[in-house]
């Protein structure tokens, strides 16, 4: 009830508010992961950065389960800070260890992609389309970046594929 709360609530004057409610949610499951990772997403938001990662090595070390979810926040908030490259060697480390985790892969292809490293985008684009091939919008983003590479006939394969799992994919469509 306490993270429900704390989701619903999102008015910007309740942003210690939300912190507040997990803070409580903690307090009564302390392994949760989940309570773990709003806490640290919410204090990113507020850009209470330090406080941010500090929430998730706390929880990485009390939590038993999805540790992994903690470790890619961590990863997020950098990149959030604007430390791509940080974020990018945190996230890489991580996906090594967990190459099925589809949340760090488009993390990490769009963190790539915003430095410009289409080449390794694009890999770590075809590695999030390895672990969901229904997902129209992963086929569409590996498109673009196959545009933005000068590869037409890659391309026309990506949005090809967007649209024959999305018909209604207006973007995959308009660029195949």
């Amino acid at each position: 009830v306490w993270l429900m709360l704390a989701r619903v609530l999102t008015e910007v004057g309740d942003r210690e508010e939300r912190i507040c409610a997990v803070d409580h949610a903690i307090g009564l499951d302390g392994r949760s992961t989940e309570a773990w990772d709003l806490k640290a997403e919410l204090l990113a938001i507020a850009e209470r950065f330090d406080e941010a990662v500090e929430a998730c090595r706390n929880g990485a070390s009390v939590c038993t389960a999805d540790t992994r979810v903690l470790r890619g926040r961590e990863a997020w908030i950098q990149a959030r800070r604007r430390r791509l490259p940080e974020a990018v060697q945190l996230m890489r480390a991580l996906l090594e260890e967990n190459a099925s985790y589809a949340w760090g892969w488009s993390e990490l292809a769009s963190w790539l992609r915003e430095q410009g490293n289409l080449e390794e985008a694009t890999k770590a684009q075809e590695q999030l389309q390895r672990l969901c091939p229904h997902d129209a919008g992963v086929s569409r983003q590996l498109g673009f970046l196959r545009l933005k590479q000068k590869d037409n006939a890659g391309a026309m394969d990506a949005f090809a594929t967007a649209v024959a799992l999305s018909p209604t994919d207006i973007n995959a469509a308009h660029n195949l």
